[in-house]
C-alpha cells in the first residue's frame, strides 16, 4: 500500500468511527467511488458497539472497490437472508405481504429504477395501514426507517441498522431475562416517575442545613417508597447485561453481512 493510500484509509477509519463529520465522510466515500448510503451504513455499524469495531473497519477498508448498491443489497439481505431476518419475525401472512411491497420498491431502485418522493410517502401510508397491530414493533420500525429515496436521504439506511440492533437486543433480552414487555415497561415507568419526583425533593430549601436536608430526604423516602422490589432491580440488571450481549451479537451479524456484500 502506498503512503497516500495508507493516509486515505486512516482518514476513512477515523471518519467511520467518529460520526460527527458526515460531510467529510461523504467526501471521502465519493473519492473511493462509494455511495453515501453505504458509507453511512458502515459508519453506523462501526459505532454500534465497541467490540469488534476495529476488525470491521479494517475489513471494510480492505475492499478495493465497494460494490455498487451495497447498501440496498444489505437491506434486502436483512429482510430475508440474515441469520435473524426481519421476515422471520413476522408471523402473519398479511404483514409479510405488506413488507414485501416495500422490499419490491427497494429491489426496483437497486436495479436502476427510481420513485418520486410522493411515491415513497404514499408507500409509507400504505404500509402503515396494511401492517397489523400485533406485528413485531422492531420489524415495523426498521422497515419504516428504510422507506426513503436513499440517493436523497442516504442516512436512512444507517437508521435501519441502529433501529434493528437496539430494538431486537431490547426485546430479546426481555424474553431471555424472564420478563414480559409489560413487566419491563412497568419497571421503566415506575423508576422514571420516582426519579422525577425525587429530583423535586432533592433541592435544598432556604437556610436548610445538612442535618435537616438529610432528615427530610429520609422522611420522603419512607413516605414514598419506590414501588419496585429487589427482585425487580435484579431482573433489570440481568436484562441490561443480556441486552448489551445481544447488541454485540446483532452488530457482529450485521457487520458480517455488509462485508460479504460489499465484496461482490
Amino acid at each position: 500500500m502506498t503512503e497516500a493510500a495508507h493516509r486515505t484509509d486512516a482518514a476513512g477509519a477515523h471518519l467511520l468511527v467518529d460520526g460527527s463529520r458526515s460531510a467529510a465522510l461523504l467526501d471521502w466515500a465519493d473519492g473511493r467511488g462509494m455511495s453515501a448510503a453505504t458509507a453511512l451504513l458502515a459508519g453506523g455499524l462501526a459505532r454500534a458497539v465497541e467490540e469488534g469495531r476495529d476488525e470491521f473497519v479494517t475489513g471494510f477498508l480492505a475492499v478495493p472497490q465497494v460494490a455498487t448498491g451495497a447498501a440496498l443489497d444489505w437491506l434486502l439481505w436483512l429482510w430475508a437472508d440474515a441469520p435473524s431476518s426481519m421476515r422471520a419475525r413476522l408471523t402473519r401472512e398479511e404483514d409479510v405481504l405488506a413488507a414485501e411491497e416495500v422490499m419490491a420498491m427497494h429491489r426496483h431502485v437497486r436495479d436502476g429504477g427510481r420513485f418520486a418522493a410522493a411515491e415513497w410517502r404514499a408507500a409509507r401510508r400504505r404500509f402503515a395501514s396494511a401492517i397489523s397491530s400485533d406485528a413485531s414493533t422492531q420489524v415495523v420500525e426498521a422497515i419504516a426507517a428504510s422507506m426513503w429515496d436513499l440517493s436523497e436521504t442516504p442516512g436512512a439506511i444507517a437508521d435501519v441498522a441502529q433501529s434493528w440492533i437496539n430494538g431486537m437486543a431490547m426485546i430479546d433480552a426481555i424474553v431471555a431475562s424472564g420478563w414480559t414487555v409489560d413487566d419491563h415497561q412497568r419497571f421503566e415507568e415506575t423508576w422514571a416517575a420516582f426519579g422525577i419526583a425525587h429530583a423535586r425533593q432533592n433541592r435544598r430549601e432556604p437556610d436548610e442545613d445538612d442535618a435537616a436536608f438529610a432528615a427530610r430526604q429520609q422522611r420522603y423516602m419512607s413516605e414514598n417508597p419506590i414501588g419496585l422490589s429487589e427482585s425487580d432491580f435484579a431482573r433489570n440488571s440481568a436484562w441490561s447485561d443480556e441486552r448489551q450481549r445481544r447488541m454485540q451479537h446483532r452488530a457482529a451479524e450485521l457487520r458480517a453481512g455488509l462485508l460479504t456484500l460489499v465484496e461482490r
